[in-house]
């Protein structure tokens, strides 16, 4: 399989939420750092839809947590704000999401 191929499977795996996959993928040597045609990285779309597991899984393969979107928001933004059940209030895991990006050096803007 080639590296768009790869890159492609990878962030398929992580939309259907297939954490075998992920870590096939992963021991294959996939870039994780492929971005799609929505312009976003595995990473990304793991903050997005708050998958705890998968993205500890990404940041220790070597996903550069500092990597924005299109829009410039960061992954740990989108960790953060995909959370958010009600104003202000945050799932359990949207909060271990933003501790972990952040002991890897992800800072959200503004709160640095």
């Amino acid at each position: 399989m080639n590296d768009k191929l790869m890159g492609q499977a990878l962030i398929d795996a992580v939309v259907k939420h297939d954490i075998i996959t992920v870590k096939q993928l992963i021991k294959q040597g996939v870039d994780v750092e492929y971005i799609d045609s929505q312009n976003m990285t595995a990473l990304l779309h793991c903050c997005q839809l708050q998958l705890l597991d998968i993205l500890m899984l990404l940041v220790e393969a070597g996903a550069d947590v500092h990597h924005a979107n299109n829009l410039g928001h960061l992954p740990v933004e989108l960790a953060h704000w995909h959370g958010e059940f009600h104003m202000g209030s945050y799932t359990a895991t949207s909060q271990k999401m933003v501790k972990y990006l952040e002991r890897y050096g992800g800072v959200q803007r503004g709160h640095r």
